[in-house]
């Protein structure tokens, strides 16, 4: 529908093109009757320009041939639908008279036209397509404002079709007072030939789009007035307005409300304009004057030199100008830029200047907190941090006193640790604060850990400080440490004042956790330092300790032992004397075995008497059995004798440790250093596991001894039943029972062997699972009336310690009333403390009978031995187990998964120590090296 109202616009706009081209064919035709069979030919009457203004008037009424007639009408009606808008109608003809050239002349002629049509309507297209895309309204309006033409851009923003506007007045598009704006701007343009006007556009909708129209007094192609124009969108333009009005009215607040003073000045330096007057001077006072009619000379001066600079070299500049006024120094930013004119001449300053007094006091006063801060690292002491705090504080602010509190060693009052002139009681010093003291505002704040500041806001209440009430103050809370008070006048306690205290405060408290991290960090390096002086020691002693054990392995008697441990003990450079002695039979006197190192007259020198007091280390530990540690001998040196003879002989700290295990004593070893604080709790346990471990080796060499023995030491002891497992067993079962052998013991468990000969099997059974000292059992092997169980047990068993210490159990018998035990000793071995040591765990036991007995110790047993000692401890144990339970018997008395169930492992487990352990003896007994066994 568009395109067709275009379309008649356009023909409104070129009305003569087929209409003339009609005229001129009928005016061809005319001539070509008027000539017809003349002498001139058609072909020149149509290059005749002049034959456009013939008429054609009458010339239908001539009288032609009735042939050629009837191809004219043709012709002519040819020509009249064309006229009527045909499009499809031919001229051409093949007449070869000069009708035929008329025909096609014409029929040139019109597809002249056609292509002139065609052109000119992609003209107008593309002249559409144009303003199609212009993003304003495009309008064009007759002489009486009705819309003509239009692009795209006006039914998109109104929401109006094209039919609907191709009806409407320009007026339609206005409301109110926009129509009378919009007919008066039309009025305008028709007299003065344009106009422009801004008017609110009602769309289809109702809304109102804001626009600015332009139009200019035109004419079409008939003669006809018209206004054509442009219309702009200024929605944004209105909206950034505002924007810009909003902007400059909140500049114009701020700046009035700004410390910064604006002006101009002209190149005489007088002021032009003052956004911001200066507070001190009216914005009439100062208008059209310069500085050196307004201030002292030596301020002007100091103010106009700056911008005589700028005029002088057109370069703006900023700096910071200082100067007195009204008998106070003021310091303010000053910054002066040219104003230049569209030649680029100076026309004079933009200047503006903010007073930054305060901001240099306050930088002045940062200025000597960091000064102070610097000083601070050098401090070492919490009173020194506190006097140059205070002092600082007194020199940077105007205030009335200073002091800061801390928190007494023993957290009961908070002490004034520095305070200047201004601070204190009517007696100058001030009093410390107890802790809890509620009335305090020191101890408030310092309890509340939160700033209190009195500043005169509330002029009936002033806290009590000292004697008198404080009219301003303020209290800040130095973490946990105490509380940093300044006293001033209410008027002085600014923002800026309080930002000051504040960090001076939190410099002090950032100070007192330097130094207590410091002293922290001394603590830990003399710890550190202790604990790897402590780890050098323990490596040194557990060096001398891995030495010592070392040579135990190798020792074949008592005397060698102990020998041995002198002498490697004194190899270490810290320890000069070592000796090893035990009480004598009366116990009145520790005899020395063994000794090594300096000074060896000290034991003839000292006496070892047990009667002696105070007594010598090695005797104290004699008599008690516990380890006695002297980190330094000159203590108690009047009193203690024997401190004496121990620094006459170079000596300055001792231990003595006894030398025993499972409560049985073989003596006490005693080392001495030419240093004191040599030996401490670490040295004590060390040494004190190494005369368990001398005591051990003692014991073992004894056990070889008794096994290599040819005359032995054997002991008939006799023990209550109610202290030996088996003897318990034998009495709830109503039995004998025999010991049958042990094959792992250790403190804590003993896996033992032993046979009932009557009694109840299952009743026997059933003790052992009730009995809280057996972890597990079995029975392994019943044969009449006796049978043999295997017992894990917890606790003391007798068998397991007389193994430890050296006897060989002959025979253990259980009976209801009592067990008695049959045991073979070294002949050297001391009865009475044998019996003794048994004693200590079985208060009950007595020694029935002793006599020295020989044994025969064929060679055959020293293999026995070797062949044992190729076996691991595991291995043993398997063996052992086996052995005792009847899986060598024939018929076996008990499987492998019996033994592997016995020892809690699987039974592969079992096969496999077997195996090894069969094929390590049967290699000792046919290898190469097998020995001859003598009987």
């Amino acid at each position: 529908m568009r395109d067709a109202t275009r379309r008649r616009v356009l023909a409104t706009r070129f009305p003569t093109s087929r209409t003339g081209t009609v005229a001129f064919a009928l005016t061809l035709v005319a001539l070509a009757i008027i000539w017809d069979g003349t002498t001139v030919p058609i072909r020149s009457v149509v290059d005749q320009s002049s034959l456009a203004v013939l008429s054609t008037v009458g010339l239908f009424g001539l009288v032609v041939p009735s042939d050629t007639g009837n191809a004219i009408a043709r012709l002519t009606e040819k020509i009249e639908r064309f006229d009527a808008g045909g499009d499809d109608v031919d001229f051409s003809s093949d007449r070869d008279d000069e009708l035929g050239d008329l025909a096609n002349a014409i029929d040139s002629m019109v597809e002249t036209v056609r292509e002139s049509e065609r052109r000119l309507e992609r003209q107008l297209g593309h002249t559409n397509d144009v303003l199609d895309a212009i993003d304003d309204v495009f309008y064009v309006l007759d002489g009486d404002g009705n819309v003509q033409r239009w692009n795209e851009r006006l039914p998109a923003m109104t929401g109006y079709s094209n039919d609907e506007i191709e009806s409407m007045h320009v007026l339609e598009f206005y409301e109110g007072d926009d129509e009378e704006l919009i007919q008066a701007a039309m009025e305008r343009a028709q007299e003065t030939g344009s106009a422009r006007v801004e008017a609110d556009v009602q769309t289809a909708d109702g809304d109102f789009v804001p626009h600015e129209f332009t139009a200019v007094d035109l004419e079409d192609p008939d003669g006809n007035p018209v206004l054509a124009g442009i219309g702009r969108d200024v929605r944004e333009r209105k909206h950034l307005e505002r924007e810009l009005q909003t902007e400059k009215e909140h500049f114009r607040v701020a700046l009035e409300n700004s410390p910064m003073v604006a002006f101009r000045m002209d190149t005489d330096l007088r002021y032009t304009w003052i956004g911001n007057p200066h507070p001190k001077f009216r914005r009439d006072d100062v208008l059209g004057k310069r500085d050196d009619e307004l201030l002292p000379p030596a301020a002007a001066e100091t103010l106009m030199a700056p911008k005589r600079t700028v005029l002088a070299t057109g370069e703006g500049v900023r700096e910071e100008v200082t100067y007195e006024l009204s008998g106070s120094v003021v310091t303010y930013d000053l910054t002066v830029e040219p104003l230049r004119d569209d030649s680029g001449e100076i026309v004079g300053l933009s200047c503006s200047s903010l007073d930054i007094t305060d901001r240099k006091e306050y930088e002045r006063a940062l200025s000597s907190i960091h000064e102070a801060s610097h000083e601070l690292l050098h401090t070492a002491t919490a009173s020194d941090v506190a006097e140059l705090i205070v002092e600082t504080t007194e020199d940077i602010l105007d205030v009335t006193g200073v002091g800061i509190y801390r928190l007494s060693n023993d957290v009961s009052r908070l002490e004034p640790i520095a305070s200047t002139a201004g601070f204190g009681d009517r007696d100058g010093d001030p009093p410390s604060v107890p802790i809890g003291d509620s009335d305090s505002i020191v101890w408030n704040t310092f309890v509340g850990g939160t700033q209190t500041v009195f500043d005169d806001t509330e002029p009936n209440e002033h806290p009590q400080l000292f004697d008198e009430p404080v009219d301003g103050g303020f209290f800040v809370p130095i973490s946990e440490s105490g509380v940093f008070v300044v006293l001033a006048p209410p008027s002085t306690i600014d923002d800026e004042t309080r930002k000051l205290v504040e960090t001076l405060a939190a410099t002090t408290e950032a100070t007192f956790d330097r130094l207590e991290s410091e002293a922290s960090l001394r603590e830990q390096d003399a710890e550190l330092e202790e604990r790897n002086d402590r780890l050098e020691r323990q490596i040194q002693i557990t060096e001398i300790i891995r030495t010592v054990n070392q040579s135990l392995v190798s020792a074949t008697t008592r005397e060698e032992i102990e020998r041995t441990v002198c002498e490697r003990l004194v190899a270490n450079d810290d320890i000069a004397f070592a000796w090893i002695g035990s009480l004598d039979a009366s116990e009145t006197t520790l005899q020395p075995h063994s000794w090594a190192g300096t000074n060896q007259d000290y034991l003839n020198a000292v006496s070892l008497e047990t009667t002696e007091t105070p007594r010598e280390p090695s005797v104290r530990t004699a008599r008690t059995e516990r380890a006695t540690v002297v980190t330094n001998v000159l203590e108690d040196l009047k009193t203690d004798a024997w401190r004496k003879h121990a620094l006459a002989a170079g000596f300055s700290s001792c231990l003595a440790v006894p030398i025993r295990v499972d409560k049985y004593s073989y003596g006490v070893l005693s080392v001495y250093a030419t240093e004191p604080g040599v030996f401490d709790d670490l040295e004590r346990t060390v040494f004190e596991e190494l005369g368990e471990s001398i005591a051990n080796s003692i014991t073992a060499v004894k056990t070889r001894q008794a096994l290599q023995a040819d005359t032995l030491l054997e002991l008939t002891l006799r023990f209550d039943g109610a202290e030996t497992f088996l003897a318990r067993v034998a009495r709830n079962a109503s039995c004998q029972v025999e010991y049958e052998g042990v094959t792992a013991y250790s403190v804590d468990e003993t896996r033992l062997f032993f046979s009932t000969i009557g009694g109840d099997p299952d009743e026997i059974s059933d003790y052992l699972a009730g009995s809280v000292s057996v972890r597990s059992h079995a029975l392994v092997n019943e044969s009449g009336d006796r049978c043999l169980f295997e017992a894990a047990i917890t606790g003391r068993v007798i068998a397991s310690k007389l193994v430890r210490h050296g006897a060989r159990p002959r025979s253990i018998r259980a009976t209801e009333t009592g067990l008695e035990a049959v045991v073979d000793v070294p002949p050297t071995s001391n009865v009475r403390e044998f019996v003794g040591m048994l004693s200590e765990q079985y208060p009950s036991v007595e020694l029935v009978a002793r006599r020295d007995v020989k044994r025969t110790m064929h060679t055959r047993e020293e293999l026995v031995t070797s062949l044992v000692a190729e076996l691991t401890p595991r291995q043993l144990e398997v063996m052992k187990t086996a052995y005792y339970a009847g899986f060598f018997e024939w018929p076996r008395e008990s499987t492998g998964e019996d033994i592997a169930e016995l020892l809690g492992v699987s039974q592969p487990t079992v096969n496999r120590h077997l195996r090894f352990g069969q094929q390590r003896l049967l290699g000792q007994l046919f290898g190469s090296d097998n020995r001859t066994i003598v009987e």
